[in-house]
C-alpha cells in the first residue's frame, strides 16, 4: 500500500470512528484497522483519534542532540577528515578549543553536549564515505639470499612497548606501473600507532635509505626493530646494511620480514597505507620531483602531526568466534601521542619536548594549512594531464 492510499484509508476510517456511538462498534473498527494496517490496537487507536494533519510525534524521551549541533559536528567531521564515530568522540575534547578559536565560541549547552555525546548519536547525525583500492607494486627481489639473513616474524600481537615498527610502500602510479613514479614509505609503530611518511620518486635503495633516515630523525623514541614485506625495495644489501650493520650505527636495528602474500602479517602498516596515504592523496600518478617535495612538506609539517597528536585510533584487543560470527573487541580510542605518554617516562627529556610541542600545535590550523597545500598539490598534478589517474 502506498502512503497516499494509506492516508485515504485512514481518513475514511476516522470519519466512521467518530460516527460510532457504542463502544462495541468502535472496538470492532479498531480491530479492523489494526489488521488492515498490520499494527497493534494501541497504534490503531492513536491513528483514529488523531486530527487530520496532526503529527503523531516520536515516542520516547525528548531528543537531547538537536539540529543546532549538526553544523558544528559536520564542520569538525570534515576537518578531521571523516573519522569513525568512536574516534571522533574521543577527538572532540582536543578539537573543540581550537574550533572556538577559529569559528567563534559555542554556547555552554552546546559545549557540554558535544563533550558527552555518544558515538551512536554521532552516527545518527553524520554519514561516512568509502574509497576504492589501487594497484599493488610489491615485487620479490631476485635470488633468495635475504631468506637466510632476515628471519620471518608472522605476528606482532605480543608487542607491549614502543620502538617496534612495520614498514611498507604505497605506489602513486595512477593506472599504470610503467616508468618512474612516486612512492610513499609508511613507518608505523605497532604499540602506539605512531606513523611517519616520506615520499620518494623511485624505489631505489638510495631513496629508501634517505626516507628511512629522515623518518628516524623525526621520531622521539628509538627504533628497536622494523618488519618489512618481501619487496625488493627493502630486501637489498643497501637497506639491510644501513639498518643492521654495526659499522653504520652504534645500535643496529633488528630486521624481520613477513611471509610472502600474507598481508595480515603487516596489518598495522597495511591499514595506515589507506588512512594515511590513499585517503590523503588518492590514486593519481606522481612523476616529478617538485610534486614529491610538496608531498614531503605536507607529511612533515601538517599531516603527520595532525594524525599523531590529534586523531585517536582503536586497537583490536581480541576476536571471539560465536558460531559463524566473529565478535571483535577494541580498546578505548586514543591518539598515538596519548599511547606514547602512557608507555614512556613522562619526565624524560624526550617526552617533555613532546609535550611542549603538543601544547604549541593547533589542530584546525594544521587542517587549514593542509587544505591549502593539498590544493597546491592537485593544481600541480593538473598541469601535467598524464599524472592524473584515469
Amino acid at each position: 500500500m502506498s502512503n497516499e492510499d494509506r492516508n485515504v484509508y485512514i481518513t475514511r476510517q476516522r470519519e466512521r470512528y467518530q460516527d460510532f456511538v457504542t463502544r462495541k462498534g468502535r472496538g470492532l473498527l479498531i480491530t479492523e484497522v489494526a489488521a488492515y494496517l498490520e499494527v497493534s490496537r494501541d497504534h490503531a487507536i492513536r491513528v483514529l483519534n488523531q486530527s487530520p494533519g496532526q503529527s503523531t510525534g516520536r515516542s520516547g524521551p525528548k531528543l537531547q542532540y538537536t539540529e543546532d549541533l549538526i553544523p558544528v559536528l559536520k564542520k569538525l567531521y570534515f576537518l578531521m577528515r571523516q573519522p569513525c564515530s568512536k574516534r571522533m568522540k574521543m577527538a572532540l575534547h582536543g578539537w573543540l578549543p581550537s574550533y572556538e578559536k577559529h569559528f567563534g565560541e559555542l554556547s555552554l549547552e552546546q559545549r557540554e553536549k558535544l563533550l558527552k555525546i555518544s558515538a551512536s548519536s554521532i552516527d545518527r547525525l553524520l554519514h561516512r564515505i568509502r574509497a576504492e583500492k589501487g594497484l599493488s607494486t610489491t615485487r620479490a627481489p631476485r635470488g633468495s639470499w635475504y631468506k637466510s639473513v632476515i628471519p620471518i616474524k608472522p605476528k606482532d600481537w605480543d608487542v607491549i612497548a614502543p620502538g617496534h615498527f612495520q614498514c611498507d610502500t604505497v605506489a602513486h602510479c595512477g593506472t599504470s606501473l610503467e616508468g618512474a613514479f612516486g612512492n610513499t614509505i609508511t613507518l608505523t609503530d605497532i604499540h602506539t600507532s605512531w606513523t611517519e611518511n616520506f615520499a620518494i620518486l623511485t624505489k631505489s635503495s638510495a631513496r629508501v635509505r634517505e626516507g628511512l633516515s629522515d623518518m628516524e630523525k623525526r621520531l622521539c623514541f628509538i627504533i628497536e626493530s622494523i618488519k618489512f614485506d618481501s619487496g625488493s625495495e627493502f630486501m637489498n644489501y643497501g637497506v639491510i646494511t644501513f639498518l643492521s650493520s654495526s659499522a653504520v650505527r652504534e645500535k643496529p636495528i633488528k630486521i624481520y620480514r613477513s611471509r610472502p602474500y600474507q598481508k595480515n602479517d603487516n596489518c598495522y602498516v597495511e591499514q595506515k597505507n589507506f588512512t594515511h596515504v590513499r585517503d590523503l592523496f588518492g590514486y593519481d600518478r606522481v612523476e616529478n620531483k617538485e610534486v614529491v617535495s610538496l608531498m614531503n612538506e605536507i607529511y612533515s609539517k601538517y599531516w603527520n602531526d595532525l594524525q599523531n597528536y590529534f586523531m585517536p585510533s582503536m586497537k583490536l584487543l581480541r576476536k571471539t568466534r560465536i558460531g559463524a560470527r566473529i565478535k571483535k573487541e577494541y580498546d578505548t580510542p586514543k591518539t598515538p601521542y596519548q599511547r606514547l605518554l602512557e608507555s614512556s617516562d613522562k619526565e624524560s627529556e624526550q617526552m617533555i619536548k613532546l609535550q611542549i610541542k603538543y601544547q604549541s600545535l593547533d589542530p584546525i590550523e594544521l587542517q587549514l594549512g593542509l587544505e591549502r597545500k593539498l590544493k597546491e598539490y592537485f593544481d600541480l598534478l593538473r598541469q601535467n594531464p598524464h599524472s592524473m589517474a584515469a
